[in-house]
């Protein structure tokens, strides 16, 4: 009996210890509000900075042109902040995805303004 209470404690600490673990390394960035929400304070400038740093080498032109991924002048998922941010962080098709330790949450809220400013 006491064998087995001392297992289901250890069972526990390590259960506790891989979500505490997992929690970490998934931590976003303390500037996050929610992937819903714009972060307060974003420009198109930052946002244009941000851009040329890890985007432009699949959406040249700024993102006017088209290249590996599409020109986002008109592009429906720029129009919806947390479809961007989904698109941002979880990637789909050959768009890569991109973690906090990338690109912060206050990023995409500038690129988000960015790309509101160059819709045509």
């Amino acid at each position: 009996m006491i064998v087995l209470i001392g297992g289901l404690v250890g069972l526990a600490l390590l259960i506790t210890a891989a979500v505490v673990w997992l929690l970490l390394i998934n931590k976003q960035d303390s500037s996050a509000i929610s992937p819903i929400t714009p972060i307060p304070g974003a420009t198109a400038d930052k946002g244009l900075q941000v851009f040329q740093q890890q985007c432009t080498i699949c959406h040249p032109g700024d993102g006017k042109r088209p290249g590996t991924g599409p020109a986002l002048t008109r592009s429906k998922i720029a129009d919806s902040y947390p479809a961007l941010f989904g698109q941002i962080r979880q990637g789909k098709g050959q768009m890569p995805a991109f973690y906090a330790q990338q690109i912060s949450n206050a990023d995409i809220s500038n690129i988000s303004t960015y790309l509101q400013s160059i819709k045509s």
